[in-house]
């Protein structure tokens, strides 16, 4: 509910004509209204009582400033408004609110009439809106805090958060049009601002009209309801597929898009995080040549329940349908519209899930707020200029001169209990304050207490720092309210840090002083500007969720890390580690072996509900792989349809690794799924290994019977144990296994990046060293499911792939079944064929000593006879210029393989460019 407060409000002391509030103007009196407002560009004039902006000639624009206004901090201001003459299909007009001449919020209306426009908040967005534009539009605009509400004919359009706070003033204005403004009201608002929970006025659907697409015609945040294509009627007919299942212009209900769903019947959503306790409506806008039945299918990914209706889509034209989503009790699910039958295309378009019973006007969900970088805010840290006590109760002289700021709540309204955070610095440490408001002090959770301890399960405080401020790579601290401390870089918690922080508890608030050094940082050249960050705080009690940057989800959301204003630089540069040239991979990379051959083997994982058919295999074959990891249920599939699965793989000469399951935790139950696993499919050729666990977190003693048992069962084959990239699991790689595995999944998931991929595999090969064991790797194949919003591009799967043969997996594995995106899914069959051509130097060259100038880049450098194969990909999304440095060779002549260009060395030395995520095969011929 709006606060119109009726109180003279004095905005600036020291101005004569200040506005004060309320202010209101019917623009009846010009020679009164004169003294309000003025021109500041284009033309204006009052006429009929009415205040007219631009011209009738439509040539020039108006642009009308309410005098004195730039100090209004909290207020309304509600106004009508009309085009008046407009070019057709052109021009628009409307309100700036915070205008500062430099930045603005400004809210428009085209003079189309389709569509409500507001920027400020991030890129432009729109609401589609269907009024004749002659006709007298109403807008309401509530700035209060950073929260900024928009009503349009009174109805609440738009609830924009964490919106930065301005002081700037009021203009109307009109461009390519005439606009006649009249009965202006501004207003001062007191008291909270009345956000909803989790800005609930925004539909939750991201790129909900399906008009981003990173892939050709694959909309981002959509899919099929599974990691990859895993349905054996499409993997052959896939260009059918791709012009079937798609984006379509042709006739769509707003924007340039709708989803055209047809061979493949489902189209699902990416997770949504409803609020818990709440009702939900879904709505989608569909239309169908023929008449057929659709469903609408809320799923809860926590209990896996679900809310459905089926509606009968007439054939015809647009009509939209209604599906209410009860009070929710979990707050992670997805939405799902799939027709019954398959038989006939239809499409969808505008889809919303929304707060309440019914659904409203459509908003257009966007891209996440996550990712509009623009409205990070940027914090100024002050110089210490006395001694700091490190004693937790921040009572020292220097934090009362510090630049102190509030933390939101993740979805960015304001939180019950308050925490204020700041920071200082000197000339050898980085000091970071927070107070944590704490209304039952006794209640508070302080039980963890070991070093790297699941610190967040306490009322705790955490940090985020990206020193290079490139969200590749951040250290992780954190502080539990019993003063337990936990530190990783990124989610790797084997990383240990030089640090201190000390809590104090007080009776209504706990405060913690944390000290950083700038030498623990490692700070590198590209580390002296551009710092991002952010602070936050968890109360597990409450479910209050902090942070300094609004995160919109997750605090590992590097996306939404705010900005720190340099240091200086005289500080800074006294604590810059030397360069290191970088190293070659040293692992060799031991081959896996097959029919007792030491073999390199690549191919996709499949996970899924319908087992591989005759068309995915030879799909597999098509493309050049030569190995699957299948999931193979016994739960699920009787034995004869998992021998016939493997049948088909021995047909197509597709080696298998046998994926017993137990996920997570295993319990005792499940030895008794792998005995029947490898007792009754042992016999068969197909078979190459048995993945007898899939990341393990805990119960060890299991684990060790899991493994002892496989070689008790199968004494020749391989029993491997998949194992995450952080937590008890890397700890865990120690135990039995005859291959070491790892997963690692570097595009928007898990807050990893491909950059990561390089160091695990390192770790995972110092752990393979011991035993002479090979390596294998799951990469991401998988896109457009659940947190996955996208896949990787073709650039990103050739980096993945790479960095993983020049750190030495011998198992390369794409998870989970077929690409979906055509152009990912063709550079991934020539992948195979430039893995193919590899192989050999890969198994059976020598490792050469090589060195280069970029510690960025992965490379490994083998010798195969009288000839030298560098192997070397960027990681990263900076374009790399790096110089090699031989000791085995000065000068000779080579060949980029795959490019068909040649390259020289000189001196030793060899030098190229690397664009972001691109791979470069140098084959060097050695001097006799």
């Amino acid at each position: 509910m709006r606060i119109l407060v009726a109180l003279m409000l004095l905005v600036a002391a020291t101005a004569a004509n200040a506005v004060t509030l309320p202010f209101v103007d019917d623009f009846g009196d010009s020679s009164k209204s004169g003294k309000s407002w003025t021109t500041t560009y284009g033309t204006a004039e009052y006429h009929d009582g009415q205040l007219l902006a631009g011209d009738a000639d439509l040539n020039n624009a108006g642009r009308i400033v309410l005098n004195d206004s730039e100090g209004l901090t909290d207020y309304s201001v509600e106004l009508t408004m009309r085009i008046v003459k407009y070019r057709e299909k052109r021009g628009h007009a409307g309100i700036r609110v915070r205008d500062d001449g430099k930045q603005s919020l400004y809210i428009h209306v085209d003079a189309d009439g389709r569509n409500l426009y507001w920027q400020g908040h991030g890129p432009l967005a729109y609401n589609r809106i269907d009024v004749n534009p002659s006709d007298t539009m109403r807008l309401v605009i509530e700035c209060q805090g950073t929260t900024v509400k928009i009503y349009f004919n009174g109805k609440l359009e738009k609830v924009l958060t964490n919106v930065t706070q301005r002081q700037g003033g009021i203009v109307l204005f009109a461009y390519q049009c005439q606009a006649a403004f009249d009965d202006v009201k501004v207003t001062a608002l007191e008291g909270e601002p009345t956000t909803l929970p989790d800005d609930a006025d925004r539909n939750l659907i991201s790129n909900s009209g399906f008009e981003n697409a990173t892939a050709p015609n694959l909309p981002d945040y959509w899919g099929t309801q599974a990691w990859g294509l895993a349905d054996d009627q499409w993997v052959d007919r896939r260009q059918e597929l791709w012009n079937r299942w798609k984006r379509d212009e042709v006739n769509p209900y707003e924007g340039r898009y709708s989803m055209r769903v047809d061979a493949i019947k489902y189209l699902a959503s990416t997770l949504i995080y409803p609020r818990e306790g709440t009702g939900y409506t879904l709505s989608a806008y569909l239309r169908s040549d023929v008449p057929q039945p659709i469903q609408l299918i809320y799923y809860n990914y926590r209990d896996g329940t679900t809310v459905e209706q089926t509606v009968q889509v007439e054939a015809g034209g647009w009509k939209r349908y209604e599906l209410p989503v009860p009070t929710i009790d979990r707050d992670r699910g997805f939405i799902s519209i799939q027709s019954q039958t398959g038989e006939h295309p239809f499409w969808v378009d505008a889809v919303q899930f929304e707060q309440g019973p019914r659904a409203t006007t459509y908003v257009d969900g966007g891209m996440p707020l996550s990712r509009e970088s623009a409205n990070r805010p940027t914090y100024t840290a002050t110089r210490a200029d006395a001694a700091i006590a490190l004693d937790g109760r921040i009572d020292d002289a220097a934090w009362k001169s510090a630049n102190w700021v509030n933390l939101s709540l993740i979805n960015g309204s304001r939180p019950v209990q308050p925490t204020q955070a700041a920071m200082l610095f000197d000339n050898d440490n980085l000091y970071i304050a927070m107070r944590c408001h704490e209304k039952q002090p006794d209640q508070a959770l302080a039980n963890v207490h070991q070093r790297d301890g699941q610190v967040w399960k306490d009322d705790c405080v955490e940090i985020f720092l990206d020193t290079a401020g490139t969200s590749e790579r951040y250290f992780h601290l954190g502080v539990s309210l019993s003063g337990a401390q936990y530190d990783a870089l990124k989610n790797d918690p084997a990383f240990n840090m030089d640090w201190d922080a000390v809590v104090w508890r007080g009776s209504d608030e706990w405060t913690v002083d944390i000290k950083i050094p700038f030498k623990s940082l490692n700070l590198a050249v590209q580390d002296q500007g551009g710092w991002r960050f952010n602070l936050c705080r968890e109360n597990p009690r409450s479910g209050e969720v902090s942070a300094w940057s609004p995160t919109f989800g997750t605090f590992h959301n590097m996306d939404r890390f705010g900005q720190l204003a340099p240091l200086p630089a005289d500080i800074l540069s006294a604590w810059l580690i030397k360069p290191k040239l970088s190293a070659a991979s040293t692992y060799s990379g031991v081959g896996f072996p097959v029919d007792g051959k030491p073999s390199l083997l690549y191919g996709l994982a499949w996970q899924s509900g319908t087992l591989p058919g005759p068309n995915a295999f030879a799909a597999m074959r098509k493309a050049g792989f030569n190995a699957a990891v299948i999931f193979l249920n016994a739960s699920s599939h009787s034995a004869q349809e998992i021998r016939k699965v493997l049948d088909l793989a021995e047909s197509d000469h597709i080696g298998v690794i046998y994926w017993v399951g137990a996920y997570g935790e295993p319990g005792a139950e499940h030895l008794d799924k792998i005995r029947y696993a490898i007792t009754t499919f042992k016999d068969h050729p197909a078979v190459k290994g048995w993945m007898i666990l899939d990341e393990p977190h805990a119960n060890a003693e299991i684990v060790q019977q899991a493994y002892d048992l496989a070689k008790q069962l199968d004494p020749t084959r391989p029993a491997l144990i998949n194992l995450t990239s952080h937590g008890l699991a890397m700890k865990l790689a120690g135990l039995p296994g005859d291959v070491i595995a790892v997963d690692s999944y570097g595009i928007n998931f898990d807050s990893t990046t491909i950059a990561d991929i390089g160091p695990l595999l390192r770790r995972a090969g110092e752990v393979a060293s011991v035993g002479h064991r090979p390596v294998l790797v799951f990469i991401q194949g998988m896109a457009n499911c659940l947190q996955v919003w996208r896949g990787p591009t073709p650039a990103e799967q050739t980096a993945q792939t790479y960095i993983s043969m020049v750190n030495g997996a011998t198992v390369i594995v794409y998870f989970t079944a077929f690409p979906l995106a055509q152009d990912t899914w063709s550079r991934t069959i020539s992948l195979a064929a430039e893995i193919r051509e590899l192989t050999p130097v890969l198994l059976q060259g020598v490792p050469v000593e090589v060195s280069a100038s970029s510690s960025a880049v992965e490379y490994t450098c083998r010798r195969s006879g009288d000839e030298l194969y560098l192997i070397a990909v960027n990681p990263g999304g900076q374009k790399l210029n790096v110089q090699f440095s031989f000791k085995e060779l000065n000068a000779g002549q080579g060949i980029v393989l795959f490019e068909d260009r040649s390259i020289a060395v000189d001196r030793g030395m060899l030098a190229d460019q690397f664009e972001p995520y691109s791979r470069h095969v140098y084959r060097l011929k050695m001097a006799p």
